[in-house]
């Protein structure tokens, strides 16, 4: 029997095919690299009631007098309430364990309710969970926002492990890059406005040893790119395709890009298409210019179709193209939101899929947060106020106010014309086979990049497909005697 000194529950994106995140990986494989052995599991095994039993069994056994904790990533879980029975039987069966949660976002926050929990790591923790492990007169909220700069990126070991369980044609997360040199007024991710810096970009070495070590072990090909802004450089596509040619394989991937970088940098399109793009996310936000302008993001609606129709004739098919978009921000009305919106419906501009939400700007009891957008400090000095009306999505609150919405009327206006995208493009629907995860999710499930693009996948197939791989994934994970 063995005992491990950590058991990490990372959170999958993805409900008809486990997708995985970095976050609890990342964890896992700084902590092996100075010798303490961990097993990482997808959480959905124990909210898959039918899987439960197996998994408290399976902690019982390889919980033993040295293990110093259990963690919980909670990112993507639209819900952590189901997590509490299993802290609860945590905390009562090993009460010599400590019980530690993290995650990007405001999700994590109702777990600190419970007080079997001791303590929530706030951010990037690659070094703060030493800290963690090592200190019992720690707060229970770990926040050293210089931890995150200071980790040593650039030589960053390979994520995954033998002991990890990937599954065959997986999609496999590669950080390349960390942080965004941008700062756009409404976004809350970390390290914003990163300089350039060796810290900044992984190593030649590092990026080879990574792409080598899943291709030896797992035979992986298929990657989701990390990076915040994977075509910020063209020398660091560059870099990266140096490091690919000497693994001596042939990639695909999915990545965010700006479409602004892409057109200063016409060079990209053939080397993206060269290196093995199969689909990205765009960023766009609005098609009304004073709006684009307000947050940072001045490309232009005129600009933006031209370089949408520019990639679609050069990358043809072979290429998913998603289009992000935010209804509410400064500048716009329901009137100007409802003319871009129609010309995403009448599909006016050839994304292959478009996804549509309000503006979130978080209440101000949470604007404390080390990751806050600046919207989030400064919402007054943008045009918005905070209500005492607070409106609840994913998670979260949201109780913001301007001249022309407020949050519910945002995200009601939003959810609108999503679907009514959705109704003339079905790959614009949310879920496992739609938008943009429609790449990964589907390649993941065993299917060819033509069978995705060919539409010719039922989705009945594809649950069959995601349910007997998720059964195959339980049965490796728990099958460690």
């Amino acid at each position: 029997m063995s005992y491990y000194d950590a058991i990490l529950f990372t959170d999958l994106e993805g409900t008809l095919v486990p997708v995985k995140t970095t976050g609890a990986f990342k964890i896992a494989s700084v902590l092996r690299q100075k010798g303490y052995s961990v097993k990482v599991i997808s959480n959905t095994i124990y909210i898959m009631n039918n899987h439960a039993q197996l998994l408290y069994d399976y902690i019982d056994s390889h919980v033993g007098k040295n293990t110093m904790f259990i963690g919980f990533s909670t990112t993507f879980m639209q819900s952590v309430d189901v997590l509490k029975p299993l802290i609860e039987r945590i905390y009562l069966r090993h009460p010599h364990v400590k019980i530690v949660v993290g995650g990007h976002g405001f999700k994590t926050k109702e777990l600190l309710k419970d007080d079997k929990v001791d303590h929530w790591v706030r951010g990037l923790s690659e070094n703060s969970i030493f800290d963690v492990i090592s200190d019992n007169k720690l707060p229970r909220i770990v926040n050293d926002p210089t931890h995150a700069s200071s980790y040593n990126f650039h030589d960053s070991v390979p994520l995954f492990s033998k002991e990890d369980v990937v599954m065959p044609n997986e999609v496999l997360p590669l950080e390349v890059s960390r942080g965004c040199i941008f700062k756009c007024k409404f976004c809350s991710f970390f390290l914003l406005g990163r300089k350039y810096s060796d810290n900044y970009l992984r190593s030649e070495d590092s990026i080879y040893d990574e792409l080598k070590f899943n291709y030896d072990h797992f035979g992986t090909t298929q990657y989701h790119m990390m990076c915040d802004t994977f075509n910020e450089r063209t020398d660091k596509l560059l870099y990266l395709q140096k490091a690919i040619n000497r693994v001596k394989i042939d990639i695909n991937f999915w990545a965010y890009m700006r479409l602004d970088l892409i057109h200063a940098y016409p060079e990209q399109i053939d080397l993206l298409k060269e290196m093995g793009v199969r689909n990205v996310f765009f960023g766009i936000e609005s098609l009304h210019d004073p709006s684009s302008k307000a947050i940072g993001k001045g490309f232009g609606r005129e600009k933006t179709i031209e370089m949408i129709h520019r990639l679609k004739e050069a990358w043809g098919k072979d290429v998913f193209l998603h289009g992000s978009f935010i209804v509410g921000l400064p500048h716009e009305t329901p009137d100007t939101a409802a003319e871009w919106c129609e010309m995403l419906a009448n599909r006016d501009i050839p994304f292959d899929s478009t996804g549509i939400g309000g503006l979130r700007i978080q209440p101000r009891r949470a604007v404390n947060s080390h990751n806050q957008s600046e919207f989030d400090r400064n919402a007054e000095d943008f045009g918005y106020t905070r209500t005492g009306k607070p409106y609840p999505i994913s998670g979260t609150t949201q109780n913001w106010e301007n001249k022309y919405w407020t949050a519910k009327s945002a995200i009601e206006f939003a959810q609108h014309w999503h679907w009514k995208s959705a109704e003339k493009n079905p790959k614009s629907a949310e879920g496992d086979n739609g938008g943009h995860g429609r790449y990964m999710t589907l390649q993941t499930a065993g299917y060819s990049w033509n069978d995705v693009i060919s539409n010719k996948v039922e989705e009945s197939q594809i649950k069959k497909n995601g349910k007997n791989m998720f059964e195959k994934y339980v049965e490796s994970v728990l099958n460690d005697v």
